[in-house]
């Protein structure tokens, strides 16, 4: 089939995800490559519209097994005309559990067709030792090839006999909402009023006003305003935190994962 048009549209707070997509697109599509942010409050909330002659590029980082509902909510508003796509999660080298599952069966329901999936790893929000500096230049490489792979099969792709398989259990893992976790971003005395962590924040969770003010509701513990501070004045309270990236840093998940890619 003939594309004309590519878009990679990804939630990606901490870059993660955005590099994988990216990575994909570029090759497939090159200066046609067309990019939308999630993470920019303002790309969120309208609805759009696809084309059985575009190719979506879909990107989230898995969330407790599960993908961010703001992106699930933003899913929801988009039409596809039997819009061929390709779905990918980015995990912090733990698990993805329903992810991956829950993203196609929300496109399939948008009218979209995916076809192709891949799961990559990336430096984790929580602890950066577990997948540090992924995706890193080998993952990229790899994703270049999914890129060739996914060219190869829309030649061939009829999209009245998709029936892409990926992992994941229905009914889907049951998480409670982030405002429950119990730990929240807090700010020090180092704090310059700088306003960078307000302005880059992907939820509009901290004050504009006062940046030690932060919306628990709001919020996704994605840590990118303790990324973005330039005097370190930002951090996850601890205690509950601290016992929280314990648990998990197990040597499993310190130990590297390959990206994982079908079409």
């Amino acid at each position: 089939m003939k594309i004309e048009f590519v878009s990679g549209i990804h939630f990606s707070p901490t870059g993660n995800t955005a590099k994988v997509v990216n990575a994909i697109g570029r090759k497939i599509a090159g200066d046609y490559y067309k990019e939308v942010d999630m993470a920019v409050p303002g790309n969120r909330g309208s609805a759009r519209s696809f084309t059985s002659n575009e190719l979506l590029i879909v990107g989230v980082p898995v969330y407790r097994g599960r993908i961010p509902e703001v992106m699930a909510e933003e899913i929801r508003n988009w039409r596809g005309n039997k819009t061929p796509a390709v779905i990918l999660v980015t995990y912090g080298n733990r698990v993805v559990e329903d992810a991956l599952l829950e993203l196609k069966d929300l496109l399939i329901g948008q009218g979209f067709v995916p076809f192709g999936a891949g799961i990559f790893s990336g430096q984790h929000s929580f602890n950066k030792e577990i997948g540090y500096n992924r995706p890193d230049k080998k993952d990229l490489i790899v994703a270049e090839n999914f890129a060739d792979e996914i060219v190869d099969k829309l030649k061939e792709l009829d999209v009245n006999r998709v029936g892409l398989v990926v992992a994941g259990d229905r009914p889907y893992k049951k998480v409670p909402p982030m405002s429950q976790m119990p730990f929240l971003p807090v700010t020090d005395m180092r704090c310059i009023y700088c306003m960078i962590c307000a302005n880059y924040c992907p939820m509009e969770a901290i004050s504009f006003s006062n940046p030690k003010a932060v919306d628990a509701e709001k919020c996704v513990r994605c840590t990118k305003c303790i990324k973005v501070c330039p005097v370190q004045a930002k951090a996850m309270t601890p205690d509950a935190f601290d016992a929280l990236v314990k648990r998990i840093s197990t040597p499993d998940v310190m130990g590297r994962k390959e990206p994982w890619f079908f079409v």
